[in-house]
C-alpha cells in the first residue's frame, strides 16, 4: 500500500506543479476544471498585503546581511521567505510553481556561490512582484481539493529528525551571540518542515504559535525565545 500511495503522491505533485504552467504558458486546455473554494474579497485584500509585506521585510534583511557579507545566512533567509510565502499564503497556479522553482534554486548544490544564488532568487522575487499585480495575484489564490496532499504526513520522531540539524546549528550560533544566524537557522528549519511535510497537529500549532510570539522582537530575544520553543518540540515524547 505504501508504494501505491507514493506513486499517487508523485503523480499529484507533478500534476499540481505543471498543469498551470501548461495552461498559462502553452495555452493547454483542462480536461476538467479543478474543484476549488474561493476566498472573500476581504481575505484576498489581506493576502495581497501579506504577500507584499513579506517580500519587503526580506528586502530589509537582505540589505543588512549583504552589508555584513553573510551570504550563506542571507540565502537561507531568502529560501525561508519563499517557503513562508507558500506556507502562509498557500498560493496555487503558476505563482506557486514560480515560488517552487526558486526554492529549488536556493537548495540545489552546484557551481553557483551563495551570493550568486541569492542574486538569482532576489531578482526572480522582484520580477514576481512586478509581474503579479493584485488582479493576477488573486487568480492564484484559492483552496483546491486534493486527492492526496502534496505534503507528506510525518510522525513526531521524524519531525525531530528533520529539525535536529538546524536546531543544533542555531544553538551553537546563539551560544556565541550570533543571534541573526541563530534565528535564521531556526526559522529555516521550521518553514522547511512545514513546506515539505504535514506534522502532527500539536507540533504544527506549537511552531506556528512560536513564530507569532517572536514576531517583531529584537534579534537576541527572538533567537533565544524561538530556540526555547523549538527545544520543547525536540523534547516531546508523544
Amino acid at each position: 500500500p505504501s508504494k501505491i500511495y507514493d506513486v499517487f503522491h508523485e503523480i499529484c505533485i507533478q500534476a499540481d506543479y505543471y498543469d498551470d504552467i501548461f495552461v498559462e504558458e502553452l495555452g493547454a486546455e483542462r480536461f476538467r476544471e479543478p474543484e476549488v473554494r474561493h476566498f472573500s474579497k476581504g481575505q484576498l485584500k489581506t493576502l495581497w498585503k501579506d504577500f507584499n509585506d513579506i517580500i519587503k521585510e526580506l528586502d530589509a534583511y537582505i540589505d543588512y546581511l549583504r552589508d555584513e557579507r553573510s551570504f550563506a545566512v542571507a540565502l537561507d533567509a531568502a529560501v525561508m521567505t519563499l517557503m513562508k510565502l507558500d506556507c502562509v499564503l498557500a498560493p496555487q497556479g503558476k505563482l506557486r510553481s514560480d515560488l517552487e522553482k526558486q526554492i529549488s534554486t536556493g537548495l540545489q548544490k552546484g557551481q553557483l556561490s551563495d551570493a550568486e544564488k541569492l542574486t538569482e532568487i532576489m531578482d526572480a522575487l522582484h520580477k514576481l512582484r512586478s509581474d503579479y499585480d493584485e488582479a493576477r495575484f488573486q487568480t492564484s489564490m484559492y483552496i483546491p481539493s486534493f486527492f492526496i496532499s502534496v505534503r507528506t504526513p510525518v510522525a513526531l520522531a521524524r519531525v525531530q529528525e528533520i529539525l535536529r540539524n538546524d536546531y543544533n546549528n542555531a544553538e551553537k550560533e546563539i551560544a556565541h551571540d550570533r543571534f541573526v544566524s541563530g534565528f535564521y537557522y531556526l526559522t529555516f528549519g521550521i518553514y522547511n518542515l512545514l513546506y515539505r511535510y504535514s506534522p502532527p497537529v500539536k507540533v504544527e500549532e506549537a511552531l506556528n504559535n512560536a513564530l507569532k510570539k517572536v514576531s517583531g522582537k529584537k534579534w537576541p530575544e527572538a533567537a533565544r525565545n524561538l530556540h526555547g520553543f523549538v527545544q520543547k518540540v525536540m523534547l516531546m515524547t508523544k
